[in-house]
C-alpha cells in the first residue's frame, strides 16, 4: 500500500490520499503505511505533507468511515 501511495504521489501529486475499505478497519495499518511511505520517498520530494508530523493529514481513512459507500449513495440520491 506505501508504494502504491508514493506511486501515485509521484505520478499524480494528489492532495490527499484516501484508503478505505474492511482490511483497514485495522488503525494499526495506517501507521505502517505511513511508516514506509516516508522510507520509499526518501526525501526525493521535499514537502510538508510528505514529513512524520503530517504524513497522517496526507494519507488518511475515509471521514464517513466503514460506511462510506452506503453514506456516500444515500447523499447522492437524495441531492
Amino acid at each position: 500500500m506505501a508504494q502504491l501511495c508514493l506511486n501515485i504521489t509521484l505520478t499524480i501529486s494528489p492532495e490527499v490520499i484516501v484508503i478505505g475499505g474492511g482490511i483497514m478497519n485495522r488503525k494499526i495499518l495506517y501507521k505502517y503505511i505511513h511508516e514506509e511511505f516516508i522510507k520509499l520517498l526518501a526525501k526525493y520530494v521535499d514537502h510538508p505533507l510528505y514529513t512524520e508530523g503530517k504524513i497522517e493529514n496526507y494519507i488518511k481513512s475515509p471521514a464517513l468511515g466503514s460506511l462510506v459507500g452506503v453514506k456516500g449513495a444515500m447523499i447522492l440520491k437524495y441531492e
